[in-house]
């Protein structure tokens, strides 16, 4: 995972910091770059679930390593997607770059919080919600400066529909987080 974020992405991708975006094309060497992806955030997401599934081998460290693993996991899937977002939008629509992520990351903290109530893991919850905490900053601060009013538009409407989607989800399971968190206080 190192060597891919840390020399892969710069040296054989030819990934460029100051445009945020690959040199070449971006569709040049894109089976190369997409099959190296899933096959470290595959091998990341298979160690966590063998880990979990598995018999109890280090009983003290055993949760604490499966949530280190999809949590790189996690970490790693957001940047990768960000990146891959941002360059292709780069060199197709360069107006609407800025639009594209904060839709992206809109849309990853609703995935995030799905899985939080699916799993009942409050961490997955506030991770969610410091994201949309982020990118309403982000859209607030640096997308209208950006982009053109068609995408500032766009970018409004999802990001509405989002939190709206957020506290749908609060809404619908709220007598379930109230049943956890009674169930948390009496232990």
């Amino acid at each position: 995972m190192g060597k891919l974020v840390g020399y892969d992405y710069g040296a054989v991708f030819a990934f460029r910091l100051e445009t945020f975006a690959y040199a070449q094309d971006f569709a040049e060497h894109l089976l190369e770059r997409w099959s190296t992806m899933a096959l470290v955030l595959g091998a990341l997401l298979y160690s966590a679930h063998m880990l979990r599934v598995a018999e109890p081998v280090l009983p003290s460290w055993q949760s604490r390593i499966t949530t280190w693993l999809y949590g790189a996991f996690a970490v790693l899937l957001f940047c990768v997607l960000t990146l891959e977002v941002s360059a292709y939008f780069y060199t197709r629509a360069p107006q609407a770059r800025f639009a594209a992520i904060s839709v992206l990351w809109t849309l990853y903290s609703l995935a995030l919080m799905r899985l939080g109530f699916r799993y009942q893991q409050a961490r997955l919850r506030l991770v969610s919600l410091g994201l949309f905490g982020v990118t309403i900053l982000k859209v607030f601060l640096a997308d209208m400066a950006r982009v053109s009013t068609p995408f500032r538009i766009v970018s409004f409407v999802v990001l509405g529909l989002m939190l709206i989607s957020a506290s749908y989800l609060y809404y619908r399971y709220r007598g379930h987080l109230e049943a956890v968190r009674k169930l948390m206080s009496n232990t």
